[in-house]
């Protein structure tokens, strides 16, 4: 079994590179930047965000930083937009549009969380050269072990049609699919 555990803040920049290794080629990451340095722009998005996910204590890891999870709880959903919208600033200089691609995947993804209490899972990494040892599963099983323990719950999106039925074997089903305008599928 492996030990999932509150993330480090001390740990961030490893936090951040784990993040843009493992997303430097989703569709939602992609989309919204430049095709230029990717992954520094993934790794920088991240910083942007994963601060906020830190200290609001949503931020999961399996140490030393070889998977990460933020698992948003019920009655957060305003705390997490707010925490998205400080972040723009920052990816707005990231972007070649002043963020308004970024913005129009994160407005179309806020309207579309379930109304009812909820468990969101905003992103989960795992090292590209870890995957498939029960890593991605530990950080997964943490968050459905919670929403269970809540009676709610658990939802996510993905832009990487080969992960559906990795969700889709914890339980997870696609209740919509749909093109955010101009961008990914989602």
């Amino acid at each position: 079994m492996m030990d999932v555990v509150l993330a480090d803040p001390a740990r961030l920049e490893e936090y951040a590179i784990l993040f843009a290794r493992t997303f430097a080629d989703d569709a939602m990451i992609m989309w919204p930047f430049p095709a230029d340095a990717v992954e520094d722009r993934a790794r920088e998005n991240w910083l942007a965000f994963g601060e906020g996910s830190i200290e609001a204590g949503w931020l999961q890891e399996v140490a030393p930083a070889l998977g990460i999870a933020s698992w948003v709880p019920p009655g957060e959903a305003n705390r997490f937009v707010e925490v998205e919208e400080r972040s723009r600033d920052a990816i707005r200089l990231l972007t070649d549009d002043g963020g308004a691609r970024y913005g129009r995947l994160w407005d179309w993804i806020d309207r579309h969380l379930p109304d009812e209490p909820h468990w969101f899972l905003d992103h989960i990494a795992v090292l590209p050269e870890r995957q498939g040892e029960g890593i991605g599963s530990a950080l997964i099983r943490w968050g459905l072990q919670r929403a269970a323990n809540d009676g709610t719950c658990a939802f996510l999106e993905t832009g990487r049609e080969r992960n559906v039925g990795l969700y889709e074997h914890f339980g997870f089903r696609v209740v919509h699919a749909g093109e955010v305008s101009g961008g990914p599928t989602v």
